[in-house]
């Protein structure tokens, strides 16, 4: 059982850690067992427990001297003194008491209840927002999959804190519940979300076309971004999944604007793309040492840039529109990256060196226009399963 703050979890270690009952002396009574009244109940039941085996003929558990070091560790710092158990049962239960103590203490110390935001011990840069108690005092964070002891526990936001410190650590929280989330399945809220940003159609030889006529002339990224956003089949058909997005302009946060984001749903989840257009006019390399030139410096800074956005406020990215979120579920702060920049006639000969090397470093994948006319015009051809589409993403 769970409880919302630490009043409950104190009360349920109470009971585990109170003195044996009636109904364990009594019965020690009928098989010869002798029970201290100030016998904690849950060693007072290891006790019987390992005098009934022992009537029943069942192979002594002696306590370990593993046992017995952990005794004094636990025992002695709860209460300075150390109990001589008489069976491993007996040791594991006064170990179980000891550590129920110290969570007793730590907890009505913290008077943690939900909403709290906590630091563990040596983690410093990393919170977590209180959902729930157990009665063994375990601390659950939202987000799922991560608890920890209250005793390791620093309290940095009480729940009904408001001052702008308290409000950035609970931002910081839900991003880390939002990164835990393994929650990938697709659903029909999900897909309502992004339903305005669904691609149907596939991409035909009329998009080719017109996307050949407008790179003759384009010296810059705006015509194209024009045509992709009239035309969003056209990066729609560079991801393999049967539900495709293509989103154009997203706003994060008022800071930054993706050119595109595209996102396809498979047998993983959602896949995200972070997608950054610029000139058709650039060689992407310098003349003259191993980097990119300006323009796609450019183009791989505004993806980091982004990334880092969406780590700062992952929460805010996936919340649905109602919620105040920006409706892009289970995107990741490390969301593959694209950059379409330059023109295969003006790559230098270190292009493929420095784009393989970015790939591997960042996941990003840089490409220039005529790349994706040839990835377009292998889709058109293709006639297999569109899993195994190469020409894909």
């Amino acid at each position: 059982m769970t409880h919302a703050d630490w009043k409950g979890a104190v009360s349920a270690i109470g009971i585990q850690t109170s003195p044996c009952d009636d109904q364990q002396r009594e019965f020690a009574e009928r098989i010869g067992v002798k029970l201290a009244k100030s016998l904690p109940r849950i060693v007072a039941a290891a006790r019987l427990q390992a005098a009934t085996a022992q009537r029943l003929g069942l192979p002594r558990s002696r306590v370990t001297e593993g046992q017995l070091v952990r005794m004094v560790e636990i025992g002695s710092n709860a209460s300075g003194t150390t109990p001589k158990p008489k069976s491993a049962y007996e040791a594991e239960a006064w170990i179980d008491y000891f550590r129920l103590k110290g969570r007793m203490e730590a907890l009505s110390a913290l008077r943690l209840r939900k909403g709290d935001v906590v630091r563990r011990q040596g983690a410093a840069s990393e919170v977590d927002e209180v959902a729930s108690i157990g009665d063994d005092g375990v601390v659950y964070f939202t987000g799922g999959r991560a608890r920890a002891w209250p005793d390791e526990l620093t309290v940095v936001a009480p729940a009904d804190d408001t001052s702008p410190s308290s409000k950035q650590a609970r931002r910081a929280a839900k991003n880390r519940a939002s990164e835990r989330s393994q929650r990938q399945q697709w659903s029909i809220a999900k897909s309502e979300a992004l339903t305005q940003y669904a691609v149907a159609e596939a991409v035909d030889a009329g998009d080719i076309q017109e996307l050949r006529v407008v790179l003759e002339d384009a010296r810059e990224e705006g015509p194209l971004q024009e045509l992709f956003q009239r035309r969003p089949r056209i990066l729609a058909s560079l991801v393999r999944g049967p539900q495709r997005f293509c989103i154009p302009k997203k706003r994060l946060g008022g800071k930054y604007i993706p050119d595109f984001l595209l996102a396809e749903v498979n047998s993983n989840g959602v896949r995200w793309i972070l997608v950054e257009l610029e000139t058709p006019d650039s060689p992407t390399t310098l003349a003259t040492g191993n980097q990119f030139d300006r323009d796609a410096r450019k183009g791989v800074s505004q993806i980091k840039e982004w990334r880092e956005w969406l780590h700062d406020n992952l929460d805010e990215a996936r919340r649905p529109v109602e919620d105040s979120g920006l409706g892009l579920p289970d995107i990741r702060s490390q969301a593959e990256g694209l950059v379409l920049v330059g023109r295969r006639e003006r790559l230098r000969p270190n292009a493929a060196k420095l784009r393989n090397q970015l790939f591997e470093d960042s996941r990003i994948q840089m490409h220039t226009y005529d790349w994706l006319l040839e990835a377009l015009e292998g889709t058109l051809k293709f006639t297999g399963p569109w899993t195994d589409n190469p020409h894909r993403l």
